[in-house]
């Protein structure tokens, strides 16, 4: 992935180098001149590691220790001075910045000129690269991956630095940040610096050399570059902190208060609570001995039949008061209306004739049950003919089930018809085992 988003900095940031004068470079050893590329041509630049290692491209060549240890060094001067890593944060700094897009990036840099660091530069005391690597670590730790750039030809002493964010979006994926403005280039613009060199809004585009962190930075320049956290007597003159650590934005909460309602009918997890805003939470209804659960009130608006549901997920985007309403569980009342046939009611009907059987449930616990016709064996297990399931809240409803006797009555070892309510897998109600209300069945 490193060596994909390098090639990929490469494409962009082909041309020339910056004529902007901002970071002293030791000359390398003599080599032969290297010759401008044509249009046509897009220099094929090394990765960052043999840059590193090539004394060619890095006149501290092997006097400079191995990454690793830059970074140890750097880390462990960070966590003495400040208790913390370079590049330490916390991810709700982090949170506050998401999505990474233009708008994210726009907000940090008006944030960072509101503070003093943009006029170190202004007054001399910071130069480019000091500036991109401050940038470079208030973009890191706000979540953002940027890396630093340079302007930089072998055969000349010296290059401007600046940094190129990536952001993710759609349509912009690349952008290029001038550290000492904290500004996005504008087209048609020149940035002019402190030491009188001007830079276009093209060069931006121009080749440079690409340091993924400080790390790498430093280790490009061990000399005094960089390493703006160790300007410790100009920041203490100036009255700044010597580390820009901000404080990250509060994050917005939402109160949730869940009531029960009448009171000692059921209980409610959570009871309540305070969650950062879009926090999803599950609330759960369980009704007490005798009771059941009806419908949730408050002032939250339910879609459809959200709100007779005893488990609800509430997105919390605003104070939310809510109520588990529940209603006293009256005892199961089953009435058997009769059986029918062709809209007549019978004791007694022929085989073959399609009967309807008709009850009214009332009262009980809510939930499934189940309406089962079932014909009486002698001698052997009962069978069932045909089965009605259901929903039932307690309110009075009939129900009607219809069938076509498959024996008479004395016939097949069969008796006669039974009608069950069963709740849970058992059977809560039977009919009378009598004729009537039995269902006798002839030839």
């Amino acid at each position: 992935m490193k060596r994909f988003r390098f090639v990929l900095l490469i494409l962009i940031l082909s041309g020339l180098l910056l004529s902007a004068s901002c970071i002293t470079i030791n000359p390398p050893p003599a080599q032969a001149p290297t010759p401008t590329p044509t249009p046509t041509q897009v220099p094929s630049l090394p990765s960052i590691e043999s840059f590193i290692a090539d004394p060619n491209y890095n006149p501290g060549g092997s006097k400079l220790a191995g990454l690793s240890d830059v970074k140890i060094v750097i880390d462990n001067v960070w966590q003495q001075r400040y208790g913390q890593t370079y590049y330490q944060t916390s991810p709700a700094l982090g949170d506050a910045y998401k999505p990474n897009d233009m708008s994210q990036l726009q907000k940090v840099l008006n944030e960072l000129n509101r503070t003093p660091w943009v006029s170190l530069y202004k007054l001399n005391y910071f130069d480019c690269s000091d500036m991109s690597a401050l940038l470079q670590r208030e973009l890191t730790i706000r979540g953002f991956e940027s890396w630093i750039v340079i302007g930089k030809d072998p055969n000349v002493r010296s290059g401007h630095a600046w940094v190129v964010v990536f952001l993710r979006s759609p349509s912009i994926r690349l952008v290029p940040v001038e550290a000492t403005q904290l500004e996005i280039p504008q087209s048609g613009k020149e940035y002019r610096f402190v030491n009188g060199v001007a830079q276009t809004y093209e060069d931006y585009s121009r080749q440079g050399w690409v340091l993924q962190d400080v790390y790498q930075a430093i280790a490009y320049q061990p000399t005094g570059e960089f390493d703006w956290w160790n300007r410790t007597d100009i920041l203490q003159k100036l009255g700044l902190p010597t580390i820009a650590t901000p404080t990250p934005p509060p994050l917005l909460t939402y109160n949730l208060n869940v009531s029960v309602s009448p009171q000692g009918s059921g209980s409610v997890s959570p009871t309540g609570g305070q969650y950062t805003a879009g926090t999803q939470v599950t609330v759960t209804a369980t009704p007490a001995s005798g009771y059941t659960f009806s419908y949730w009130s408050g002032n939250v608006q339910f879609s459809g039949t959200a709100s007779n549901s005893p488990s609800i997920t509430l997105t919390m985007n605003s104070n939310v008061n809510i109520v588990a309403n529940f209603f006293v569980t009256a005892p199961l009342s089953v009435g058997f209306t009769g059986w029918y046939v062709g809209g007549t009611k019978v004791d007694t009907t022929t085989k073959g004739n399609t009967v309807v059987a008709r009850i009214v449930v009332s009262g009980g616990s809510a939930g499934q049950y189940t309406m089962r016709i079932r014909r009486d064996i002698a001698w052997a297990d009962d069978q069932t003919v045909k089965e009605l399931t259901f929903n039932h809240d307690g309110t009075p409803l009939t129900r009607e089930l219809s069938f076509i006797p498959p024996y008479a009555t004395g016939e097949a070892s069969t008796n006669g018809y039974h009608i069950d309510l069963i709740k849970d897998g058992y059977i809560v109600w039977t009919l009378t085992n009598a004729y009537p209300p039995r269902l006798r069945v002839t030839r």
